[in-house]
């Protein structure tokens, strides 16, 4: 049997193999080539995203925002540590400081939270494993206005060499 990449499924299985597993979520919107769910992780609402490249898995995706921001840093930090426990250290660790000193107090969850929120900060851990690649990051939304955590589980096989250094790049960049 091959190993779950990501929650109970394995790269390359259809959207049908992937859609009869993911049954205690409820499905929020189903297309040709994703599937995404509301659903728990580490305790907190998330969107649980499926991507299908060709008809097969290739991409997972967690999502957590809602309007209390120190719930979404708290979730990130959850989900890092049950990540370091299921994978160990991370092949890679950013904290991005945009600053104007370059010196920000990250001392207190507070801190943390008025930090990311003001779009000051940005945490990002980026993990390898034989199969997938993993980016876990907490940051100011798109729209400049929550806390968002976001974590990416990608086929590694998706990532050809010729776009790979390209995504690892973008990934490094989350």
């Amino acid at each position: 049997m091959a190993e779950n990449n990501f929650r109970n499924t394995s790269w390359g299985m259809s959207l049908r193999e992937v859609k009869s597993i993911e049954s205690s979520t409820e499905l929020m919107d189903e297309r040709d080539d994703s599937l995404t769910y509301s659903g728990k992780l580490v305790g907190h609402e998330a969107f649980i995203n499926y991507k299908f490249s060709g008809g097969t898995l290739d991409t997972g995706t967690y999502l957590i925002y809602n309007e209390d921001d120190d719930e979404v840093v708290a979730a990130y930090f959850k989900l890092k540590e049950m990540l370091l426990k299921k994978y160990g250290k991370p092949d890679s660790i950013n904290i991005e400081q945009k600053h104007p000193s370059g010196k920000l107090s990250l001392d207190s969850r507070a801190e943390v939270v008025d930090a990311v929120t003001s779009g000051l900060v940005s945490l990002e851990n980026t993990w390898k494993t034989p199969d997938t690649r993993i980016a876990l990051t907490c940051k100011k939304d798109a729209d400049k206005r929550r806390a968002v955590t976001i974590a990416i589980y990608v086929d590694k096989d998706m990532l050809k060499d010729d776009v790979k250094e390209s995504f690892e790049d973008d990934m490094d960049k989350l």
